[in-house]
């Protein structure tokens, strides 16, 4: 059981993973249904790591769970690996997040105008979709733009 000090710490400081995924020259962003009105809150596909889940594992989960796109730590391994330090909220936060390219063989959603269709896993996300980098700049939440350099 996780005491007092051990709990403010872990609230304070939260470890993220997230796959930045390319498919067609383009960035996967999906929005959370509490941000729906907002243009600028569109998120790369990303989560808290709980217990022994582990970076890959975390990111792995979130992007199936955030846009239902299933791809393997195989895919995770070959691809490039960053971490973004940022604060939230008065919280410090620590994303890591992998850059993915992937090509249409890898890609088990179907697609309308760059757009995934269908329900997703989780209820927290309204849509998802892929993005040319400009426009994700125009409408990513302002602490992931930093994301977009390491994509050149």
């Amino acid at each position: 059981m996780m005491n007092y000090n051990e709990f403010l710490f872990e609230s304070l400081n939260h470890k993220l993973s997230g796959v930045v995924l390319i498919y067609n020259n383009k960035i996967l962003l999906v929005r959370p249904k509490k941000f729906r009105r907002k243009m600028k809150k569109w998120s790369i596909p990303k989560g808290h790591i709980e217990g022994r889940m582990g970076k890959i594992k975390t990111a792995l989960h979130e992007l199936e769970e955030e846009s239902r796109i299933k791809l393997t730590k195989s895919h995770l391994k070959e691809g490039e690996k960053f971490v973004l330090n940022y604060k939230k909220a008065g919280a410090d936060k620590k994303l890591t997040y992998y850059v993915v390219k992937i090509s249409k063989d890898d890609l088990n959603v179907k697609l309308f105008n760059d757009m995934i269709l269908g329900n997703f896993l989780r209820n927290e996300i309204n849509e998802a979709g892929f993005f040319s980098k400009a426009d994700a700049k125009k409408i990513m939440e302002i602490h992931q733009l930093e994301l977009l350099k390491f994509l050149d």
